[in-house]
């Protein structure tokens, strides 16, 4: 009998590979819902930003929120960063039938890590848009877990839940 350790380790191209799975999510729910506040450009410079954060290792959940016309919360996805993914069997993007809200938008949330408050300044010139503290509640408690997914590469993965 032999022992041994296994360490597998991910490069910022993983992040990168599961943060274009989670755009791939998001273009998949801006195109179901019909919401007038986003756009292909908009996504990209979006994913841009969290790949940055991400890869300083500075996310620990993205919540995208649906609201309709009236302000309520109507529908969400949370993604869990996990820097520990080995051996999730990676799902492709899907699963993202949400409901025809023109009148609606759509909000995407960062919950950061400790080390965020330190790193951004030093990221700041990075980034493609403007970050602000939210006090929105992202616990969806209203809403139903539907559904879960899990997108990974290399040990560092998102796991979705979708609430409705």
């Amino acid at each position: 009998m032999s022992t041994g350790t296994r360490t597998t380790t991910y490069t910022t191209a993983d992040i990168r590979r599961v943060l274009d799975t989670f755009a791939a999510d998001v273009l998949m729910a801006v195109q179901a819902t019909g919401v007038s506040n986003w756009t292909r450009a908009r996504i990209d410079d979006t994913v841009h930003d969290l790949k940055v954060m991400a890869e300083n290792g500075c996310i620990d959940t993205i919540h995208v929120v649906l609201y309709n016309g009236m302000g309520k919360k109507i529908r969400a996805a949370k993604y869990t960063v996990s820097t520990s993914a080995h051996g999730w069997t990676t799902q492709r993007p899907g699963s993202n039938l949400w409901p025809n809200t023109p009148t609606g938008s759509l909000n995407i949330i960062v919950s950061t890590t400790d080390g965020w408050e330190t790193t951004q300044a030093s990221l700041g010139s990075q980034l493609k848009g403007s970050w602000t503290t939210t006090t929105e509640d992202t616990t969806h408690a209203a809403l139903t877990l539907t559904g879960e997914r899990r997108y990974a590469s290399n040990g560092w993965g998102l796991e979705r839940g979708v609430y409705g």
